[in-house]
């Protein structure tokens, strides 16, 4: 039975996360939506938060589920027997980046390989990061997360959204 991890932040979901979990689902028996602590990056959900949100945004995907993970990723891959890693990919950027982190889960991981999707036209401008900043200008993200997720965006940052347009 073949294993896959999709490691991210997840903060929070966005429907190109969903869609990427999706089709490796159809490559793998199994895909972990693998929500992971990233300490160089600024969380606005707790890691509880963003892993309920991830659960119930793969809670439809035949073979997907979700987990949390505060380590390393190469000790989840050894410990969980993960055959491999699926990244995405919206550009270059992504690439240059994502080819460093494959690298060192090699030397340290060399039983799971990476494997690169690229995005759907319809997600490579969608980002977590872009999706908090949309929703505090005022923008409208319901194209880009999933329904819980907008909910839990407006419960955090609702009091912070700029309303009004110039």
């Amino acid at each position: 039975m073949s294993l896959a991890i999709i490691p991210g932040s997840y903060d929070p979901p966005t429907l190109g996360h969903v869609e990427l979990i999706r089709r490796a689902a159809r490559l793998f028996d199994r895909v972990i939506a693998l929500v992971m602590v990233n300490d160089q990056k600024q969380a606005l959900f707790s890691l509880e938060e963003r892993f309920s949100l991830v659960k119930e945004s793969v809670a439809g995907i035949p073979g997907a589920e979700a987990d949390f993970f505060g380590g390393m990723t190469y000790d989840y891959i050894r410990d969980h027997g993960v055959d491999a890693i699926v990244k995405g990919l919206r550009n270059a950027q992504d690439f240059t980046y994502e080819c460093e982190i494959a690298r060192f889960n090699q030397l340290h991981a060399p039983q799971a390989d990476t494997l690169f999707l690229y995005a759907e036209p319809r997600w490579d401008h969608v980002s977590s990061s872009r999706v908090k900043e949309a929703f505090l200008a005022g923008e409208d993200v319901s194209a880009w997360v999933a329904p819980p997720v907008r909910k839990a965006l407006e419960k955090k940052l609702g009091a912070q959204r700029h309303t009004h347009r110039q």
